[in-house]
């Protein structure tokens, strides 16, 4: 057998400890984004609900654990709070970033997983059971194009890195579309500020979220208004529902499009893509109008339900949930995919919890490889057994 110089006395003994035992790797393979000698649970997750023709970067994918129809799932295994859920790509080369939107060990969890590149059938996995793996730390799962996102549940933070955290007037927690929402009862708004991330000047927008309206009547879902006045323009931009449909406006240019229904949760969004703006609810276009040009810039503050003029009005009536802006033109794909990681239940498909034997490590400072008698191999790779 060959030997390691610096191992020593308890480094060789454990050597020989392996070889008995028939151990072949000692240590985590180098490709390997999760070590699943330590990870010991695995899932596989299917994108197999995915519509589009396009591939989508950096897509934020909803990922729902539920004991009652994942095969073999149990939170037993997990950390406080879902510290030790790791997420990556189908050969677990790739670490994927994830946010905990909800974590509820008596049911159902939800966890958005950044997927670099979306296209049908596309597989990720998730890895948990490791008692000594602390939370992962600072994921960023929403790209640079997104300038605030409010899941709206438990807080009213921005999920981005640009933390445009909100600040509630009257409204209440409610059941979300995701997990947790906001109620807003025609006099009630949340006011996001006016960070420079929110002002957006370019020619590229959209607009999205979740609501289930109690009344349709001239109600703003996100909006940023022109000035205290509320002169015209009005808006530099706005998303509302009005006569049972959607509105947009965009500096003077608007339209309304498309069907709204009552006290039911529906998916609107905007896209402004430089030439035209287009409308779509529950992930289909509505209807497009045209529209050049840069969005005007404006000093007044980013509001949830109501806008920011001197003189309030067009509250919204009813619960709002998952509200996202962007400065980029998102795809249709992207719009639908958007609606139908929330609504689909089969957009993710899941296989059955694997539960592996946890593997011991050896490993001295400088990784080495020693071969044994019988030509089995196993690679030493850092300074202690554990």
């Amino acid at each position: 057998m060959r030997t390691v110089p610096r191992v020593g006395i308890c480094g060789l003994l454990s050597v020989a400890w392996l070889f008995a035992s028939g151990i072949g790797t000692a240590c985590r393979a180098a490709a390997e984004a999760v070590d699943t000698g330590l990870w010991t649970a695995s899932l596989e997750i299917r994108a197999s609900g995915y519509r589009g023709a396009s591939a989508l970067a950096d897509f934020p994918v909803l990922v729902t654990f539920d004991p009652a129809t994942v095969a073999g799932f149990s939170y037993a295994g997990f950390a406080p709070q879902g510290a030790d859920l790791r997420f990556t790509d189908a050969d677990n080369t790739v670490p994927l970033s994830h946010e905990i939107e909800a974590w509820n060990t008596n049911g159902v969890s939800r966890v958005w997983v950044r997927v670099p590149s979306l296209v049908t059938n596309r597989v990720i996995k998730a890895f948990w059971n490791n008692p000594g793996a602390g939370a992962p730390g600072s994921d960023q799962v929403w790209d640079a194009g997104f300038r605030g996102v409010w899941h709206l549940s438990d807080t009213l933070s921005d999920a981005t890195a640009n933390a445009n955290t909100g600040v509630n007037t009257g409204t209440v927690a409610t059941d979300g579309a995701v997990a947790g929402g906001r109620a807003f009862d025609g006099t009630a708004f949340i006011d996001c500020g006016n960070g420079a991330s929110l002002n957006l000047s370019g020619d590229q927008l959209t607009l999205s979220a979740w609501i289930k309206p109690a009344a349709i009547s001239g109600n703003a879902v996100i909006s940023k208004a022109y000035d205290a006045a509320h002169s015209p323009p009005y808006y530099s931009w706005v998303l509302y529902t009005v006569s049972s449909s959607l509105h947009c406006r965009i500096d003077a240019a608007a339209a309304t499009y498309g069907t709204l229904s009552l006290g039911q949760w529906q998916h609107v969004a905007a896209v402004y893509n430089g030439s035209q703006v287009t409308l779509f609810v529950n992930g289909q276009p509505a209807g497009s109008f045209s529209k050049t040009g840069a969005i005007w810039l404006t000093s007044r503050n980013v509001r949830i339900g109501g806008r920011d003029t001197g003189s309030l009005g067009e509250y919204f009536n009813g619960s709002i949930d998952e509200v996202r802006i962007s400065a980029v033109a998102r795809s249709a794909d992207w719009i639908r995919a958007e609606r139908d990681t929330v609504a689909d239940a089969a957009f993710c498909t899941y296989g059955s919890v694997v539960v592996t034997p946890r593997v011991p490590r050896l490993s001295v400072a400088d990784a080495q490889c020693l071969e044994g008698d019988s030509g089995r191999r196993f690679r030493v790779c850092g300074g202690i057994f554990h």
